[in-house]
């Protein structure tokens, strides 16, 4: 008998027997995947839905999920990391660009798979999205904004001018508003910008756009998410419309937005959790980019700013709504 082909058999046998070990002792326990929610919101409530029923359906692994939010406060992001790290997290999930940020600076090693990043590269948290470096991988949320655009120009076929607050220390702002820019421009939009740090800023801000500008956009950062409630209420109270960069605001009070499905984001980013539990290299899943397009409206909103929206454009909204959450300012 050739000795050579009794070692690899045997190695064979070995390694398959360590395969079945290891996987015996990853699906036994389960694998633990920690989300960090920066702030209650309706979008990162629906990217965790989406990871959650996304890992339910995996058949083969069990996994065993904790969810934290930091309420708004990313200092408090390291000590959530440190209670999964006690709990024996395996994949961090972090959601929205700065809690990424924040969780590959405290993390270590361990694997993330962030949700709902705009442009992760300009983050830092990967220098290639098509073979990521290091631990980190994930799903961008880069929004229409051309398709935001065509549609405010719609439904205002006449306004020239575009008021738009936003937080330039904000991640997220910093990646879109060069966009937002660009596509103002294109449609012959002319752009109001006051930049903003703080909810209190957000309220002393708002009066200083009265009878300069034809509506109010918004772009997808904490401190204006936040904020959106004052922002409704004096749209409302001056008549000024307001659209949204994002689609779970047109049920707070934006008239409407085209935007991106933040479940499917989710479920995309529940994929590459699952393809990490399994074994697969971070460099060998690439980024993933979450297409958006559909199109949500909010007829009260329309009716309490003044604005009526073509029958056209309400034809293809996928979701309308008929009354506004939050239009207080509380």
């Amino acid at each position: 008998m050739n000795v050579k082909r009794v070692l690899s058999a045997g190695l064979a046998v070995l390694a398959m027997a360590a395969a079945v070990i290891l996987l015996n002792r990853r699906t036994a326990g389960g694998v633990k995947v920690g989300i960090i929610e920066p702030m209650v919101h309706v979008a990162v409530s629906d990217v965790t839905r989406g990871i959650e029923e996304g890992l339910k359906a995996e058949g083969e692994v069990k996994y065993i999920v904790t969810v934290k939010n930091a309420n708004g406060d990313s200092s408090t992001i390291p000590q959530i990391i440190a209670q999964y790290n006690d709990i024996g997290v395996r994949i961090f999930v972090p959601i929205f660009t700065a809690t990424a940020q924040a969780t590959k600076k405290a993390v270590g090693s361990n694997p993330i798979v962030f949700a709902a990043v705009t442009d992760p590269v300009a983050a830092g948290l990967v220098k290639n999205p098509k073979s990521p470096e290091g631990n980190v991988t994930g799903v961008s949320d880069l929004w229409p904004i051309g398709a935001q655009f065509d549609v405010i120009r719609k439904i205002l076929p006449r306004a020239s001018r575009i008021g738009i607050l936003f937080d330039p220390n904000d991640p997220s702002s910093a990646v879109t508003m060069p966009t937002i820019r660009e596509y103002a421009n294109a449609e012959g939009f002319k752009l109001v910008e006051k930049p903003v740090h703080s909810i209190t800023e957000v309220a002393e801000a708002l009066p200083l756009f009265k009878d300069k500008v034809d509506l109010f956009f918004t772009a997808n950062d904490v401190t204006i998410t936040k904020s959106f409630p004052a922002l409704v209420a004096y749209a409302i109270e001056n008549k000024i419309p307001l659209f949204a960069g994002d689609y779970s605001s047109v049920q707070r009070g934006a008239i409407a937005a085209v935007g991106q499905n933040y479940y499917n984001v989710g479920h995309e980013a529940a994929k590459l959790i699952t393809a990490v539990s399994c074994g697969e290299k971070i460099s060998t899943l690439p980024v993933r980019y979450a297409h958006g397009g559909d199109l949500y409206i909010n007829l009260a909103a329309a009716v309490r700013m003044g604005v009526k929206i073509p029958d056209a454009v309400r034809e293809k909204a996928k979701q309308t709504y008929n009354t506004i959450t939050e239009e207080d300012g509380k």
